[in-house]
């Protein structure tokens, strides 16, 4: 497992190194000799094809790998691309971004044995077009010189998109919170979940494992702000977790999107509804999961305070609202509160990668200290114990 959270660093290391390239790529994919590399060219004429199959009207004649700022992921790779019309009019867009394995072979592997891929072609595929949420539009996929395939995705760039480590206030943590609850009542306790089998939980006894060999790292890291609380109950993540997830997956289950953060999430306006990217963790599992997740990282821990109370009583009602029956506050609180053993897990697990600097320091600093504060306020060790 120490070799997982090897390649997994590295992983975050290199997904830093943003290129900033600009080249234009011929219909006959030319290699690039400007210094891009090459696992970054996209085929034009299979790009072509994906958006005349997506409806789009336009010849594409070239495209331009174009600056993508500080975007970082482990477990893939983005690419935007400026598309060049070879004549006007078209409604070809803009941009578009493409989004496929990550270079590394050892994340490639995992990325493959977790079936991420799959799991967001699936949803774009499958779910996406049936959501009541909004979600970036998929133009569909496109074959990769190494046998791969990529997404072929909306460039929602000019959209201001939230920051984690900011945080957001709580108008904001509300408008995401009933955009959950209105994402998860149109699939609470369908069958058709159950039939998916791209939606199937991941290996809980593998997360056991992998949080029992990181603990000892994180600890080392945390040792000087560790309360005994913190420090016996990290101990126990890795004899609990499973247990606790297996419950966790079990139905009446709704569609979850796993890693509900503001980095995740765009703002088309003040007052519509927030636009969630990065579904390729989706899974069917208990709402509430996706709202711990949420603020319990991505709130400051006076505004988590503040609000986790009123904004999970609204969430509640959303859902009953909506048609959700026989689920009474008392269950949506307690899976709420199991749910942030999940975000605590999280955090362990990223605390034992050699992040670089500036990575390492927010997981510290920043979204530690959020999760262990939620930890002691709802008492999370007496759910271990129970």
């Amino acid at each position: 497992m120490a070799a997982a959270i090897s390649c997994i660093s590295k992983q975050l290391q290199q997904a830093d190194a943003v290129r900033g390239t600009m080249v234009i790529l011929t219909i006959t994919g030319a290699a690039m000799d400007d210094g891009t590399e090459s696992d970054d060219m996209i085929d034009v004429p299979a790009l072509a094809a994906a958006l005349r199959a997506a409806g789009l009207v336009g010849a594409l004649g070239g495209v331009q790998h174009m600056p993508f700022g500080s975007v970082r992921g482990a477990m893939s790779r983005v690419t935007r691309y400026q598309l060049i019309p070879e004549a006007s009019p078209t409604d070809l867009p803009h941009r578009v971004i493409v989004k496929r394995a990550p270079a590394d072979d050892g994340i490639r592997q995992i990325s493959a044995t977790l079936g991420l891929s799959r799991r967001e072609s699936a949803f774009y595929r499958e779910l996406a077009p049936t959501l009541s949420v909004p979600t970036p539009r998929c133009f569909g996929m496109v074959p990769l010189r190494d046998g791969g395939l990529a997404l072929v995705l909306e460039d929602l760039g000019a959209m201001p998109r939230g920051d984690r480590v900011a945080g957001c206030s709580p108008a904001v943590a509300r408008r995401v919170v009933l955009a959950l609850a209105q994402l998860h009542a149109a699939h609470w306790g369908s069958a058709a979940l159950g039939a998916r089998a791209w939606l199937a939980p991941f290996d809980t006894h593998a997360l056991q494992r992998f949080a029992r060999d990181a603990w000892p790292v994180a600890a080392a890291v945390l040792d000087p702000v560790l309360t005994p609380t913190l420090r016996r109950l990290g101990a126990r993540l890795g004899d609990c977790l499973a247990g606790w997830f297996d419950a966790y997956w079990r139905a009446p289950w709704t569609l979850l999107h796993n890693d509900v953060q503001l980095d995740n999430i765009f703002f088309p306006s003040d007052t519509a509804t927030p636009l969630l990217i990065d579904w390729q963790s989706c899974v069917r599992g208990r709402g509430p999961l996706d709202v711990a997740g949420f603020l319990g990282g991505n709130l400051s821990i006076a505004t988590r305070r503040a609000v986790e109370w009123p904004i999970l009583r609204e969430y509640h009602q959303a859902l009953c609202a909506a048609g959700v029956t026989g689920y009474s506050f008392d269950a949506c609180w307690n899976e709420y509160r199991r749910g942030m053993l999940d975000g605590l897990s999280r955090m362990v697990i990223a605390l034992a990668s050699a992040l670089d600097d500036g990575q390492h320091r927010q997981h510290r600093d920043v979204f530690w200290p959020r999760y262990a504060a939620a930890a002691e306020d709802l008492q999370l060790e007496r759910l271990v114990d129970g």
